[in-house]
Order: C-alpha cells, then structure tokens, then sequence
C-alpha cells in the first residue's frame, strides 16, 4: 500500500479528528469503515471544500444514532453558517432537525410548502399521501 502524500494525509486526518471517524489508521480502505463512518468521512470530505450549498439525500439511511447525530451536527453547521443544504429524506424527524422550510413532491410536483415553525405534520402527513389532491379532485 503506498504511503500517502504528507498533504493528503494531512487533510485526511483533519477530517477523520474533526468527523469523529473511527479507522485504524487514515491509510486504511474506506471500505474497511462502518457505514456510519463512511458517510461521516464523505460528509467531512464535502464540507472541507467550504460549499455553498450541499445536496444530501438520505444522508443517515441505516446509520446508527450516533453517526445519525454526528451526521446531522455537520449539516446543521453548514446551515448556520449561512449555507444551504438541500436535504431529501422521508425521515420526518430529520426533516424537521435540519430544515428550515418543508417543501413535499409527489409525483412530480410540489403539493406543499411550510416552514419548520409553522409546520403541521398532519398535513405534511396529507400532502405526502395525496389525500389534499384526491378531495380537490
């Protein structure tokens, strides 16, 4: 296995401490990390190019709580930081962690729009499942 450069290592190791990544060592395989810790490695790979804005679909699928959480924490950053994230996720409960504004499509198009504060989850439960457009049809 080579050795990797001083300035790859570098930044690779500034992710792994500041992502709270478990790995041996930054030279071993991503494929040797839990999923938990790939996609925080992943996460902290994107974020370490200071986007402003970031597109996460289902970015906790089968993690565990505390990668979930660790996960989160970073998107929360950026957000608060004044970037966007542009988040895709049937999770509710992560909808509402990390949104400001709730935006649901089905089939194509938009059927509801609410900020996080004014949010009613019956509704969104609603516009989700179609039963707003099937009454007006």
């Amino acid at each position: 296995m080579a050795v990797p450069a001083p300035a790859a290592a570098r930044f690779a190791a500034g992710i792994v401490r500041r992502h709270k990544v478990r790995a041996a060592s930054i030279e071993a395989p991503v494929t040797s990390l839990s999923g938990g810790n790939q996609q925080k490695l992943v996460v902290g790979r994107e974020l370490a190019r200071a986007p402003r804005l970031m597109i996460a679909a289902q970015p906790t699928r089968g993690l565990d709580i505390g990668s979930t959480a660790a996960v989160h924490e970073a998107l929360i950053g950026l957000r608060d930081q004044g970037g966007a994230v542009l988040l895709l996720s049937l999770d509710l409960t992560e909808v509402f962690t990390i949104a400001d504004r709730i935006v649901v499509f089905r089939q194509g198009r938009v059927v509801g729009e609410t900020s996080t504060a004014d949010a009613d989850i019956d509704q969104i439960g609603r516009w989700m499942s179609g039963v707003d457009q099937e009454a007006s049809s």
